[in-house]
């Protein structure tokens, strides 16, 4: 039995996660990890493979409870959360996904990388759309395209959709500008 835990599992990201991997035969149990039980049941109700788990990310305890098989942490914002997601589940020794943009506390958990290796997980980082898959094609393009780069520019815009957590980067100023357009 394969199971993944998705952290924040209710939210924008974090739903289309759960019933993505939930579609896929990778995994036989995807739990998601959420406050919002509510929400949680919804998405439970509605795919067998889904069960649901009350967890609180600020919680180490909590977050130990809930966890099991592979976690794959979408709760924002990062800068209040990770630290504590990720240290609970380096000492439980599960391996670990995340779609982190935060890039202050991105240096504070890389801090963790020795710690991480010691415990015999794989934690990895920075996962989401930007950094994450944006970053990967960027290398991938300077290997296999270019002779040579002295810098990358990655320019990334979103706001206003209506699945976009409140934490996206100019979802009001977009909201506002798309309301007098």
């Amino acid at each position: 039995m394969s199971k993944v835990v998705v952290l924040g599992g209710c939210g924008a990201v974090g739903s289309v996660a759960a019933k993505t991997l939930a579609a896929r035969t990778d995994f036989t149990e995807v739990v998601i990890g959420d406050m919002n039980m509510a929400k949680a049941r919804e998405l439970d109700a509605a795919n067998s493979k889904i069960t649901v788990v009350e967890v609180d990310a600020s919680d180490a305890q909590s977050i130990k409870k809930a966890i099991a098989g592979v976690v794959l942490n979408c709760v924002g914002p990062f800068y209040r959360t990770v630290q504590t997601v990720l240290s609970a589940v380096i000492e439980s020794g599960i391996n670990y996904v995340d779609i982190c943009d935060d890039v202050d506390v991105t240096l504070d958990i890389l801090a963790l990388d020795e710690t991480a290796k010691r415990a015999g997980v794989t934690a990895v980082i920075g996962m989401g759309a930007s950094p994450g898959a944006t970053n990967l094609l960027a290398k991938y393009l300077v290997e296999t395209q270019l002779e040579e780069a002295e810098t990358i520019d990655i320019f990334h815009c979103h706001g206003g959709q209506p699945i976009e957590g409140a934490g996206g980067i100019g979802q009001r100023s977009m909201g506002s500008l798309a309301s007098t357009a």
